[in-house]
């Protein structure tokens, strides 16, 4: 038999492998190996049960799984030469890809248009403008520098009409188009026969899209129903006033309020249960016998109920009449003990104002008092168009 014996020699920078080895009769195994034309590097015993090989990487697989069937254990692996960057690319395969799929993208991103961006568009939607641009090769994913901004710019204007000045900038791989559009203006009167637009509701203003005219007011501002949002004239570059009509969608915080009222102490009118009755009976409408108490009570009410005693050729009518007396008394009661009653009939009118699409912003009620009578008041708000 073959003996390899203990040896140390200089660490190599070929394509190998270095095994760590833990178990028994490793030179009977590793004669072995050696019979099998497997090139054995260097051998190094470190103790009874410890050692570690070199060998050829393209011999990894056939040593590692001779030697677990004879119940060596591979404790730890050391890559040599080219074989050690080899794996350190196979370990870190997911960043290799990932910096190869980032260099393609900015190629493509570099090359091509990913983005169009429009901006100052109102009458014509940007998705038009994109959908124009791509039937002209300048749409998403077409190379960026297949059209110049003149040409883009020269698209846009031979396409919509209402737009009176366009330019382009390409920035990295978007394309940003900058739109002003002509004034909508349908008649050049004089400026006292066109209205301004004004205020349909009470409320706070929270956004405004301005179309046309000039604005009068700002984000923030408390209006009035009827006070002038948008006035009917802009100015030229030379200063002059032009009438023209007023357009601008404009969104206000608008409140819904509803009141209801409590008192006290108040005087009701009910029946005391004390009554006399009245009896008569009539034959066409002429009183043929009667039987009527004295009227005793001061106040009271009456319920008649009449009834025919005969068929229509003697029409006899019978006639009850009853007064019920009626006294007046003074209730207290305090507010607390019915105060959410009083809250729910004033959020019930508060509701009563809304209409099918509005959405509750939120709502709240305050109690106040008023010519002796406590109040409450209930207000809702919802956001709604005041420029219509």
């Amino acid at each position: 038999m073959k003996k390899i014996c203990k040896k140390k020699e200089k660490r190599s920078y070929r394509r190998s492998v270095t095994l760590f080895l833990s178990g028994y009769n490793l030179e009977r195994w590793l004669n072995i190996i050696s019979s099998k034309n497997v090139k054995i590097f260097s051998v190094i015993k470190r103790d009874v049960k410890n050692s570690e090989i070199e060998i050829l990487l393209s011999d990894e697989k056939y040593v590692v799984e001779f030697l677990k069937s004879k119940n060596i254990e591979i404790v730890d692996k050391k890559y040599n030469g080219t074989a050690k960057m080899g794996k350190f690319l196979i370990k870190r395969l997911g960043i290799v890809v990932g910096i190869f799929i980032c260099f393609c993208l900015y190629i493509v991103g570099s090359r091509y248009t990913l983005k169009i961006e429009v901006v100052g568009n109102t009458q014509s939607s940007t998705e038009e403008i994109v959908n124009v641009l791509a039937e002209n090769g300048a749409g998403i994913l077409s190379p960026l520098n297949s059209k110049t901004n003149d040409e883009i710019e020269r698209i846009i204007l031979d396409n919509f009409d209402e737009i009176s000045l366009v330019s382009v900038v390409k920035r990295g791989s978007s394309l940003i188009v900058n739109i002003k559009e002509k004034l909508l203006n349908k008649e050049y009167e004089d400026l006292d026969k066109t209205n301004s637009l004004v205020a349909t509701e009470d409320g706070i203003i929270t956004e405004i899209k301005l179309i046309q005219g000039t604005l009068l007011v700002k984000v923030g501002d408390t209006v009035h129903a009827g006070d002038p949002l948008v006035a009917p004239y802009v100015f030229d570059s030379s200063g002059n006033k032009i009438s023209i009509e007023p357009k601008a969608i404009i969104t206000a915080d608008v409140w819904l309020s509803g009141e209801a009222t409590f008192q006290e102490t108040k005087q009701i009118t009910e029946r005391t249960g004390n009554f006399v009755t009245e009896r008569k009976m009539t034959f066409l409408d002429k009183e043929i016998t009667t039987t009527k108490e004295e009227m005793p009570f001061v106040y009271y009410d009456m319920e008649t109920r009449e009834e025919y005693l005969s068929d229509y050729i003697l029409p006899i009518k019978y006639v009850l009449t009853t007064y019920y007396e009626l006294q007046t008394k003074t209730i207290v009661q305090s507010f607390s003990d019915v105060e959410s009653e009083v809250v729910e009939e004033a959020k019930n009118l508060a509701k009563s104002r809304l209409m099918d699409n509005d959405e509750i912003k939120s709502e709240n009620y305050i109690t106040f008092t008023r010519d002796g009578k406590t109040v409450v008041s209930y207000s809702i708000t919802v956001q709604r168009i005041i420029s219509d």
